[in-house]
């Protein structure tokens, strides 16, 4: 019999802007959740002692990582890598992997984004349910890597999933490969699409340890038209959605309490290649003249 690897410790990124937001999306983390959880927050360097206490008050008393502490140990402990040592300085979301292994104290790696809303009660899906599965994450609507199509094409050490959204990650802490996130950063191949360059590290390092993402009918990027949400329990609100928080907000605070609290289930994510990455990039321009 498998052992279930679990934790309750849930890494976060923070920015100043978006703390009234993380206090809608992590208050229904921890509101929903059977489970107990606790979160460590990472600033990204923009908040402030008043966002603190704000969170603090929403929240209640959770760990917070300051930038500035961060930098410091960041760069004592882990200047073997100097090119992610550079990107933290001018690419927040990097801190995501590199401070958020760094400073995981459990087995297992969780993450969230705080534009994730949870709208239902659910089981703690900060699990792997068996060794051969390394990660797990959230399925995005298109392969949005920092690889252009012709970069892959030239890349054949990447592979890569399907889909992957690294708004949610869950992921074996011992498996998680420092070196090989250097030499991911320091490749210009890798760069396509710069703001991309997190997420596909994410990707591209569960391709290497087995990874699967969560059903995409219970937790999914969001977007304008939801056909069917009988089923969701969990909306990443990205850029493109986040004006429709509010009213998920609102069905958020009117959760259920179920005895038998919904248990996220996970499928495989299958593969990208070079051919998806090049009609993805076609159907963009496509949409882009229709618009014009």
């Amino acid at each position: 019999m498998h052992t279930v690897m679990t934790t309750s410790e849930i890494a976060v990124l923070l920015c100043h802007a978006h703390v009234p937001m993380a206090m809608d999306c992590l208050g229904s983390l921890l509101r929903l959740c059977a489970d107990e959880l606790s979160l460590r927050i990472h600033d990204d360097g923009s908040l402030t002692s008043a966002d603190i206490v704000c969170l603090q008050d929403a929240l209640g008393e959770h760990e917070v990582v300051l930038r500035r502490d961060a930098d410091e140990r960041m760069k004592d402990e882990y200047g073997r890598y100097p090119k992610v040592i550079e990107l933290r300085r001018t690419f927040p979301l990097i801190l995501k992997a590199f401070d958020g292994i760094a400073y995981c104290k459990t087995p297992l790696f969780a993450y969230i984004d705080s534009d994730v809303l949870f709208m239902d009660r659910f089981v703690n899906p900060f699990r792997l349910p068996n060794p051969d599965i390394g990660a797990i994450f959230m399925q995005d609507r298109a392969p949005s890597y920092s690889l252009r199509s012709w970069q892959l094409a030239l890349s054949p050490r990447v592979r890569l999933p399907a889909k992957i959204n690294s708004g949610m990650i869950v992921s074996r802490k011992d498996l998680f490969d420092f070196d090989l996130l250097e030499w991911f950063v320091g490749r210009w191949l890798h760069r396509g699409i710069p703001s991309m360059l997190e997420q596909t590290f994410w990707a591209f390092l569960g391709v290497r340890i087995g990874c699967r993402i969560f059903d995409p009918r219970q937790a999914r990027v969001m977007r304008e038209e939801e056909e069917d949400e009988r089923d969701l329990v969990a909306g990443h609100f990205t850029a493109r959605t986040r004006w429709l928080l509010p009213r998920y907000v609102e069905r958020s605070h009117r959760a259920s309490n179920p005895e038998r609290p919904t248990v996220l289930r996970t499928l495989d994510p299958g593969r990208c290649n070079a051919g998806d990455l090049l009609h993805y990039e076609i159907s963009r321009v496509g949409r882009r003249f229709a618009h014009s």
